[in-house]
């Protein structure tokens, strides 16, 4: 099934309850360079919206059937107290469809959200909604509290996203040189 490929978000706010982020452009590339938030013991992020993610080289016509989210993070301290609390899509200043989490720590993996024919409950997403600037994703982390009492903050590289579509399955036969859109089957037909 075609994809994208992963692409990275150009563009970062933050919303709702919980303790802030910094250095929300630090998500725009994988480098080591962080987002980072240090929420008390058994608290949580804001949630850190990231979008403007490419996807203008998806063929027009083309039906999105799948979305995956890696979430490259970890934490400062190797304590494995931090997981994703929400991973959500967004479009148009609002949350979509069904939200995700996952128990395990940032400090040993990184999270991988979706896949090839996963909408995240979405019904209805059509490209140009997966292409405007508004599409991305919601992130929320939980820090669990640690026995010693560290100081351990949430760290995160970046987001990436990949969609997987279908492509425009209209066949275009030609009877006398005249175009016919909207014939079906695999190949085009020429008929003299």
């Amino acid at each position: 099934m075609p994809d994208s490929g992963f692409k990275t978000p150009t563009a970062a706010s933050q919303t709702g309850a919980g303790t802030s982020w910094t250095g929300l452009t630090n998500a725009y590339a994988a480098d080591t360079s962080y987002v980072e938030c240090q929420q008390p013991a058994e608290g949580s992020s804001k949630q850190l919206w990231l979008t403007g993610f490419d996807f203008s080289a998806i063929p027009s016509g083309s039906i999105p059937v799948g979305i995956e989210v890696n979430i490259n993070a970890t934490e400062s301290e190797d304590y494995n107290i931090v997981y994703t609390e929400l991973c959500q899509v967004v479009y148009g200043g609002s949350l979509l469809g069904t939200a995700k989490t996952d128990g395990n720590a940032w400090e040993d993996n990184d999270p991988v959200f979706g896949g090839a024919t996963d909408l995240f409950g979405i019904v209805g997403l059509t490209l140009a909604m997966v292409k405007s600037s508004s599409f991305g994703i919601a992130i929320a982390a939980k820090k669990l509290t640690h026995a010693d009492g560290a100081t351990v903050i949430s760290q995160l590289d970046t987001a990436s996203m990949k969609i997987y579509y279908s492509e425009d399955t209209t066949v275009y036969g030609t009877i006398n040189n005249a175009t016919l859109p909207g014939l079906t089957g695999k190949a085009h037909h020429r008929v003299n």
